[in-house]
Formats: C-alpha cells, structure tokens, sequence
C-alpha cells in the first residue's frame, strides 16, 4: 500500500513563491541564469494536477538549472501525486524513483529547506512502501527515519510530520522476523518502535489538524494492534465514511472497510474504488 501523507496533511505545508522568502532558505541555482517563476506550476501542484505540473516542470528543466532546488522538489512533489493517481503498483514505483532522485538532489544543496524536509520523508517513505522486497524496503525506511526525525526538527509544529513518523512507528512495530534479520545485517541493528509510541504520534497529527483519511486510518490500525477493538472500529468507521481524492485514498477507505468488517464479525461492502477527480499518470 502506498505511504500517502494525503492532500489535507499537505494543503497547509508549502507556501507560494512569494512567500516563502521568509520560510525556508532562498532556492539555490547554478550561476547563470534567471530565478524561475513557479507561481503558475504552484497552482497546479495546489489543484493536485500532477501531469501538467511534471509536464511544465520537465519543460523548464535544463543543463544550467538541472540543480535548482525548488526545481527538484517540486518534480518530486508532481511524481508523488501522480504515483498517488495511478491504478498500478510498479507506475507508482517507477514514478517514485523520479521523485525520490530529485528530492536527494534538492536535499544535497539545501538539506534545511523547509518544503525539502517536508518532501524528503514524504517521497521517500512512499518509496518504502512500494519497495521490491525486504532489502529495500528496510534501506528506504531507514533513509525516511533520518529525513523525518530532521524534519520535526526543525518543523515542530507541522502536523503531517507526526502522522508520518507515527505511520512508520506503526510499520517498524509491525516487522516479521525476517524483516527485523535483514534490517540487523544491514544496519547492525533493527529498527526499534512500539504501537504506543506510534499511536502518540498519530494522536497528535489529529489533535493539531483532524480529519486526514491515512491518519484516521492508522489510528484504527493502530488501536486494533493494541487490542481496543472499540476505538479502532472508531476510526476506521470515519475513514470508511471518508471521501477521497485519488486512487490512494480509494484504497485507504477500502482497507478500512475491510478492517472493519474483521473486527465487527460482518461481511465488508463490495464497492468499487471510487474514481478520482485527479489527473493521471497516463496523461505524462
């Protein structure tokens, strides 16, 4: 399943061109050339139009500009959303590869940039979820454990920034055996987090900004894992009444469906995923 900070945890995250000259450190570009105007490519990432901003941005990319860090983030921030519109597992793969390649450049030249720390665990912690094996899976994760903990950081009060860390919490808390064995050969030691620890988190993310279709449904999760059946079936009973954005969320309300059921001894509803009102990847 896709990591997915939905468009509710990121609607407050970026500010526009304009101003973000005192929020995060001035865009770093090579010598030789025009600051670039992203107010109009902004707007489409904002309209979660993810084609026609890759599309612009891809455009606009060139050999002197090639490391422009506001360039890069927003490339990876146009993957994301595109990853998050498509139907296939391997195209939000392919398409978070893009992402992630250009959010490690845009974190090489400004790894204090308030939209690259909020983009670096985003897309990266994606990539984790939809890894080939338990290999890169691990890897991945333990990159977005380095991205998410700099980012609380230095952003403290950013909300989606709890729901991320206590989703991976959540996913650390939950590792096989085996994942655990190739995260000790890898890293000499395996990750460590309880289900108490991710529920704080997510638990917070709510309290600061309610409502968010991956949060709420990591919190049913969450409670479910704890054994308090009641406050899952809570949780998971608003991400089932939810309605999405993209293909993600369909999947998201689905699985909470699906959960639910299970703990309510019921048959789960048959519906389809819903269609998404975003454009898709098909379109790039």
């Amino acid at each position: 399943m896709q990591f997915k900070a939905s468009q509710k945890l990121l609607d407050s995250e970026r500010p526009s061109s304009s101003q973000q000259t005192g929020q995060s450190v001035q865009p770093q570009m090579a010598p030789g050339y025009d600051a670039i105007n992203f107010d109009d490519i902004d707007t489409l990432l904002d309209e979660y139009k993810g084609a026609e901003a890759h599309q612009q941005l891809i455009a606009i990319k060139n050999d002197s500009n090639k490391d422009d860090v506001g360039l890069n983030w927003r490339i990876g921030q146009a993957c994301y959303i595109l990853a998050n519109c498509s139907k296939e597992e391997e195209q939000r793969r392919v398409l978070l590869l893009e992402g992630y390649e250009h959010i490690r450049n845009a974190y090489e030249k400004a790894p204090t940039d308030h939209n690259v720390l909020q983009w670096a665990p985003i897309i990266t912690g994606s990539l984790s979820e939809n890894a080939n094996g338990h290999k890169e899976r691990i890897k991945y994760g333990h990159e977005f454990k380095k991205y998410v903990d700099e980012a609380i950081q230095q952003l403290p009060e950013d909300f989606a920034l709890y729901h991320m860390r206590g989703r991976f919490r959540f996913e650390v808390a939950s590792l096989s055996m085996i994942e655990r064995g190739v995260a000790s050969v890898l890293f000499g030691s395996p990750p460590t987090a309880t289900y108490q620890e991710a529920l704080e988190d997510l638990l917070k993310a709510e309290e600061m900004d309610s409502g968010a279709i991956d949060n709420m449904l990591y919190l049913g999760k969450t409670y479910k894992a704890l054994g308090n059946d009641k406050e899952a079936r809570r949780w998971l009973s608003k991400t089932s009444k939810s309605e999405g954005i993209d293909f993600v969320d369909n999947e998201q309300i689905q699985e909470a469906r699906k959960l639910l059921a299970e703990i309510s001894g019921g048959e789960e509803e048959e519906d389809e995923l819903q269609e998404s009102d975003c454009d898709t990847a098909e379109e790039i």
